[in-house]
């Protein structure tokens, strides 16, 4: 398999690159066989972090106003569990026999964290909540 390059443009983003290039050589060096999945944010009933979980939690504090991280024009994926172990499943029996593979586990489909942000503020039935940008 022929690695794309990578650009991270995050600290975070550039560890995750690191070490899928690390288990890249180790495939290499040890005959190892690897499969790399690379979730989009998964969301679900346990759900006990991230945007939403984050917004929930500010909101019970204080429902006249939401602050949001960024300008809120940031877009993100997501992703059911339910969905992400069957991906999880699919790209196991998918990479069956070969020594390393990489799969996006997600949608093409992005919302903005203001939508996100409306959407957990009309689920929760509040009103005339003022959305803070930082």
């Amino acid at each position: 398999m022929v690695l794309s390059a990578i650009r991270p443009v995050s600290v975070y983003g550039a560890s995750k690159a690191a070490c899928e290039n690390l288990i890249h050589a180790y495939t290499n060096l040890y005959g190892l066989k690897a499969v790399v999945l690379r979730y989009a944010n998964v969301v679900g009933p346990r759900l006990r972090h991230g945007v939403i979980y984050d917004f929930v939690v500010k909101l019970c504090k204080n429902s006249k106003q939401l602050e949001i991280l960024g300008d809120g024009t940031q877009k993100r994926s997501y992703i059911y569990i339910d969905d992400a172990i069957e991906a999880t499943l699919i790209a196991y029996n998918m990479a069956a026999g070969k020594r390393f593979e990489v799969y996006n586990v997600g949608s093409e489909d992005y919302i903005t964290v203001k939508k996100v942000a409306n959407i957990v503020v009309n689920t929760l039935g509040l009103k005339d909540v003022n959305l803070l940008p930082t």
